[in-house]
């Protein structure tokens, strides 16, 4: 099984359908309840920040395998928007930090709940990863077969009047 879908999000509203969509995949992939709770919450944190600060957002979600694996063991989810972009990355992923009035705790949070967190951010827009593995796979292993070199890409189309 190698899956990937993508979930718009415009408005908080469609926050729920992605949050469903993950628990539905990790609980294909046999997540334990508390990992599956953790996709949960990284979905929802990732979806909040678009529906609050991004334009034209979009979440894919998708399953991964380890390196020379053939049935996947883990979940990437990927937050992608044209939003104004993140002016200060390190600072905006320290707990406390806030730029629309909350407790500040999301990018904390997903990172503290993911096996792999990054962000790449421009004033066009910004790029959030995060990946979680399945239990079934010892955390220093999940480590190890980490590939050396990572490379990826990711294209929203542009309409043009």
């Amino acid at each position: 099984m190698n899956a990937a879908a993508a979930h718009a999000v415009h408005d908080s509203s469609e926050v729920a359908s992605a949050r469903r969509a993950v628990l539905d995949l990790v609980g294909r992939l046999g997540f334990s309840e508390e990992r599956a709770g953790q996709a949960a919450l990284i979905v929802t944190e990732l979806g909040t920040n678009l529906a609050k600060h991004a334009r034209n957002g979009e979440m894919v979600l998708r399953t991964i395998q380890a390196n020379g694996g053939a049935a996947p063991e883990g979940i990437e989810i990927l937050a992608i928007d044209r939003g104004p972009g993140m002016p200060d990355v390190p600072r905006a992923r320290e707990d406390g930090y806030s730029t629309a009035g909350t407790l500040g705790h999301g990018l904390g949070s997903i990172e503290r709940q993911s096996d792999f967190f990054q962000i790449y951010s421009q004033p066009s827009g910004t790029v959030a990863v995060a990946q979680l593995w399945s239990e079934r796979r010892p955390l220093a292993a999940r480590w190890l077969q980490r590939p050396r070199v990572r490379r990826g890409g990711a294209c929203q189309g542009i309409v043009v009047p």
